[in-house]
């Protein structure tokens, strides 16, 4: 009986270790993934909002998807990985640590937003009354 238990503890250690090294190249995966999502996302965003204020150039197009997609594409992986990496050493799970790590990289661009959003008030305000409102913008957003 003796030798079936540690048969079967040992049998359970090699399964518990395969699945604790299958586990972090999934939340890699769906870490890339969702930087990818959240970088399109931030790119479409900006560029929406280039456009509906007219704050946009000739080579706008071309600099989001040349500097700004990859940008923040680099930015949000290498955000999520340091981030769940350090919560992985702090001992929380293994997808803990990557829903974490890209909820920080979502919050990161979105303060990025918000900060190009306020530095180009001026720019925007300058197109008449009630222009500098965000308003019909976000009404834009949603399709009203």
């Amino acid at each position: 009986m003796a030798g079936r238990s540690a048969r079967a503890m040992s049998i359970g250690i090699a399964m518990s270790k395969s699945r604790l090294a299958s586990t972090p190249w999934i939340a890699i995966a769906l870490t890339i993934s969702v930087a990818a999502v959240l970088a399109y996302g931030f790119t479409a965003l900006l560029g929406r909002y280039w456009a509906f204020y007219h704050l946009d150039t000739p080579g706008t197009g071309m600099g989001l998807l040349y500097i700004v997609l990859p940008g923040s594409f680099v930015v949000g992986i290498a955000v999520s990985m340091l981030t769940g990496r350090w919560s992985v050493r702090r001992g929380a799970s293994t997808a803990r640590a990557a829903v974490s790590g890209v909820c920080v990289a979502g919050l990161i661009l979105v303060a990025v937003f918000v900060l190009e959003v306020w530095n180009s008030t001026a720019a925007r305000s300058g197109e008449g009354e009630g222009a500098g409102d965000l308003a019909p913008f976000a009404k834009s957003l949603i399709g009203q």
